[in-house]
């Protein structure tokens, strides 16, 4: 095959792509309609075969060039397509209730990490309970500072209002931390997970309660935990569920190879990370701009009220639609189907590529 001919047979696919490229780098990707859209990928696919086959056949530079610049715009133009199509994804899975879904069927794990927690927060406030010198030894002295100091002016911490936002993006950081721990020790084997999460029941919440119930101020830091601590702690929760997960996947397979099992469970895992960071988000701002503030203790509580109602209502109702089978099929089905014209395009550019190839070197025998 000589070059002439090589592009003759393609230019009116490469024309009508740069036709395509500029009404959508003009207007947008929007004015392109749904058949033109599908159009576009067939044809970049189609450019890159070609860009492929100019290079193995050493074709001109010149003709390699114009290949790579088409190619390189309409990347951007298919791939950018995919990213905002992938936002879409994520914001679809939170806010329809794929989240939701997901930690209603995994929701053993994150009842067996609460359990643990609530299990170390029980035991530390009975040990520590009226033994100040044991608990000042294992909690520190500055937790008692801090209740004598609520003993005073009725008030768990003191944040100036400037200073609050800042406050609330350090809590995010270390709530989000404190999950990401959580999750790694939750798949060594699940069994990290529930110490994790008996370790903060412990120290995080039960020492602490019984060293402000010894000075008469356990209501103090119960009001400052009422607004953000449901939402926070159901979101540590799932994540620590979620690495326990990955961490049991290769001995509770079920009927899939434990490979496929770990890769299917961590792929999931991940997807309720996501949700988890959201939540964390919403948990962050109130711990960061309500829960420090002056506002009477009713308001905090009926916040906290608040966010166990959302989330009952959420996790207990949003996205049965997800497990619903017919919706389930259908996109098994399109996918599938994407999949198979997606390998076969790829099987007709391979033996296109092939045929080319065959042609050149019969005719430079020639």
């Amino acid at each position: 095959m000589n070059e002439e001919r090589f592009v003759r047979d393609r230019v009116a696919g490469w024309e009508e792509l740069r036709t395509l490229i500029d009404r959508a780098s003009q207007a947008g990707l929007r004015s392109l309609g749904g058949d033109d859209v599908r159009r576009l990928g067939r044809l970049y696919r189609a450019a890159t075969a070609d860009l492929a086959t100019a290079r193995t056949l050493r074709l001109s530079p010149e003709t390699r060039a114009h290949l790579n610049r088409l190619c390189a715009a309409s990347h951007d133009l298919v791939y950018a397509r995919r990213a905002r199509g992938g936002v879409a994804r994520a914001r679809r899975f939170l806010l329809r209730g794929g989240f939701a879904d997901l930690a209603r069927r995994t929701a053993g794990y994150h009842a067996a990490a609460a359990l643990a927690f609530v299990l170390g927060a029980v035991g530390a406030f009975l040990v520590f309970r009226d033994d100040p010198a044991l608990a000042d030894r294992m909690l520190g002295a500055h937790v008692r500072s801090g209740a004598l100091r609520a003993a005073v002016d009725e008030h768990y911490i003191e944040i100036p209002g400037l200073v609050r936002p800042l406050f609330s993006w350090g809590i995010m950081a270390n709530n989000v931390n404190a999950t990401l721990i959580g999750f790694a020790l939750g798949a060594f084997f699940g069994i990290g997970g529930l110490f994790f999460a008996l370790w903060q029941g412990m120290f995080a919440i039960g020492g602490a309660l019984a060293v402000y119930a010894d000075e008469g101020v356990a209501h103090v830091m119960l009001t400052f935990a009422a607004a953000h601590g449901p939402l926070e702690l159901t979101a540590i929760f799932i994540g620590i569920g979620a690495g326990m997960r990955v961490g049991l996947a290769p001995f509770l397979p079920g009927r899939r190879s434990r490979m496929t099992a770990l890769v299917e469970t961590a792929r999931e895992s991940v997807a309720l990370l996501g949700g988890v960071a959201a939540m964390l988000v919403m948990a962050g701002l109130l711990e960061g701009l309500v829960s420090p503030s002056h506002l009477p203790p009713p308001v905090k509580w009926a916040v906290g009220g608040a966010t166990i109602l959302g989330m009952i209502l959420y996790f207990g109702a949003a996205g049965r639609e997800y497990g619903a089978p017919g919706r389930a099929t259908q996109e098994d089905a399109l996918r599938a189907k994407d999949r198979r014209n997606t390998g076969a395009h790829r099987l007709r550019e391979g033996v296109q590529r092939q045929h080319d190839l065959r042609r050149f070197g019969d005719e430079r025998h020639q």
